[in-house]
């Protein structure tokens, strides 16, 4: 599962935190908002084991 949270929104990042979501990536300067850049933290929450994939062919 993955989460996009806009990084100045400690409660969020915070919470996704605590549900055991993981910070993933960062991108700087996504969008604007009030005339202000806002930056994507995105997290990620594994929700299953991960297993090697089956051989190809």
């Amino acid at each position: 599962m993955v989460a996009g949270i806009e990084s100045q929104n400690q409660a969020s990042l915070h919470l996704h935190q605590s549900l055991g979501f993981v910070v993933t990536a960062q991108m700087p300067q996504v969008g604007t908002k009030f005339g202000r850049w806002l930056d994507l933290t995105f997290m990620q929450l594994q929700l299953d084991e991960r297993t090697e994939p089956d051989a190809i062919g």
